[in-house]
């Protein structure tokens, strides 16, 4: 576990899930968010964007991408806060 909390995730972004999004202008969770290199494309492209991800690191440079984002461990279930939270999309794609 410690090994996932103590690495940065950046990509160019994954361009299989872009073509997913077909709304305009929606909501969407990013789970395990990386560095909020998907986020930072979908907000440039009109969405709102949450991010979870278990890295400290990683929080800090997605947190300027992402309307919100979680630090949590996933292997406790979502963070309490999303249970009242409504999202168009939810992304889990690595």
């Amino acid at each position: 576990m410690k090994e996932s909390a103590d690495k940065v995730y950046e990509n160019d972004g994954n361009q299989d899930v872009l073509k997913l999004i077909t709304s305009t202008r929606c909501t969407i969770l990013d789970v395990g968010c990386g560095s909020g290199t998907l986020a930072k494309i979908l907000s440039d492209m009109g969405h709102t964007v949450d991010g979870i991800t278990i890295s400290p690191e990683e929080y800090y440079s997605a947190e300027i991408k992402c309307r919100k984002v979680y630090l949590y461990n996933l292997e406790l279930g979502l963070p309490p806060e999303l249970t009242q939270m409504q999202y168009d999309y939810v992304i889990c794609s690595h």
